[in-house]
């Protein structure tokens, strides 16, 4: 039972990437469905073997975070809007659960980080084709996978890309490794490809951490390994900047004015709305998942921070604040620097995301978080003589007669 959980539940961190590309009428995206599958095994297996791995202290700050949410039902200025917020926050919390009791070793977080990876290559492929097939977004002169806004998916995409590079360059020998190894490394510039294509500022702007944990890293690699490496990157980018339509890179040279203007697209007026309703309900907010109804121009926050705030006021804000200093503190508990610098790298790219999007209730905030839980907690534990050694996780009995295996 355990098995099968377990490879659902890489299924299920496969397809969040290209989630909204399909879609069943009446069952929703392929992420929500492999995920129901995959709950209801673990579920089962908890349940048949009666044990589960302990909390972690993420879990009980995220409890705490939905609860505070779910609260805000009973004064919001739309309950229906509250209640779906709600219960994408409880299927998220039972995801949390899902995945922090599989991945608990070095293999099964590897195994979690490529799936991510085989995933965001799906999307890679949904938007050049899209592109060729001439089906664009945005005036038809963005292109994204089918059914993903392309800011959205730049930055999931972003976010793969120090993952594929840290395991291409990992010296962990895995089955079909040498072709895992050139998936991860064709990864990187078939992401930069997506993203010019999707002509998101804040998706380029975002490649810029994973750029500076590449050249970080890369004395990881022989010298040979390096100039073969390099030389085909190079290539790739080569190839790849004359299939760029020209509206693609005349939109994305128009960041510094974006900037400069101090209005980003209309986002700075939207904000400012969005702190005179803040300003209003200070504490507690108006709402959880209220912000369009909240505001005279009813749209989007496009901004994490911003719409905290102004649905669940300073004690929401103050708890998203707390679950991002647990996050914080487990990347500083990785014994190796390398792994301190991936996940630093992965969340800086997460915030450039969250000041512009509206992150705080998808899936791969809350999968980045929990992976870097996970991963703190396996490599924290390994002997430095043989980190590839999978760890014993201690296990939290639910039947009295069942003890605790250490």
């Amino acid at each position: 039972m355990r098995k099968i959980a377990f490879w659902l539940s890489l299924a299920f961190i496969f397809s969040i990437p290209w989630e909204n590309s399909v879609v069943l009428p009446g069952l929703g995206s392929i992420a929500r469905i492999i995920g129901l599958l995959a709950t209801a095994s673990w579920m089962g297996k908890v349940l048949f073997k009666g044990e589960l791995r302990r909390p972690h202290l993420f879990h009980l700050a995220m409890f705490a975070y939905i609860a505070w949410n779910a609260a805000t039902i009973f004064w919001s200025i739309k309950p229906d809007n509250t209640f779906n917020r709600i219960e994408t926050y409880i299927q998220l919390f039972i995801f949390s659960l899902l995945i922090w009791d599989l991945l608990d070793n070095r293999e099964s977080l590897d195994d979690g980080l490529q799936m991510y990876i085989l995933g965001g290559g799906v999307a890679i492929v949904s938007t050049i084709f899209i592109y060729f097939a001439g089906v664009g977004v945005r005036g038809g002169i963005r292109y994204a996978a089918s059914g993903f806004d392309p800011n959205d998916m730049g930055i999931t995409l972003a976010i793969g890309m120090p993952m594929a590079w840290y395991l291409a360059t990992s010296s962990r020998e895995r089955t079909l490794g040498w072709l895992l190894r050139l998936i991860n490394y064709a990864y990187i510039p078939g992401a930069v490809m997506a993203i010019l294509l999707a002509a998101s500022r804040t998706s380029l702007i975002a490649t810029a951490p994973a750029s500076l944990y590449v050249l970080m890293t890369f004395s990881r690699l022989r010298l040979m390994t390096r100039i073969i490496v390099f030389s085909i990157l190079i290539y790739a980018l080569f190839i790849i900047q004359p299939l760029i339509p020209e509206s693609s890179f005349q939109r994305l040279s128009q960041t510094g004015d974006s900037i400069a203007s101090g209005n980003l697209t209309g986002r700075v007026d939207i904000w400012r709305e969005g702190y005179q309703v803040f300003a209003a309900h200070p504490l507690n907010g108006v709402g959880s998942g209220t912000f369009r109804d909240a505001i005279d121009k009813k749209k989007a926050p496009h901004n994490v921070f911003v719409a905290l705030s102004t649905e669940t006021g300073l004690i929401g804000i103050t708890l998203i604040g707390l679950i991002l200093l647990v996050v914080i503190q487990q990347i500083w508990r990785h014994p190796s620097w390398t792994e301190r610098l991936l996940w630093t790298s992965i969340l800086s790219i997460w915030f450039l995301g969250a000041i512009t999007l509206n992150w705080e209730y998808r899936k791969p905030t809350w999968l980045l978080f929990l992976l870097i839980v996970c991963s703190a907690n396996v490599l924290s534990k390994q002997p430095k003589a043989a980190k590839t050694a999978p760890v014993r996780q201690e296990l939290l009995p639910l039947r009295p007669e069942i003890a605790l295996k250490r």
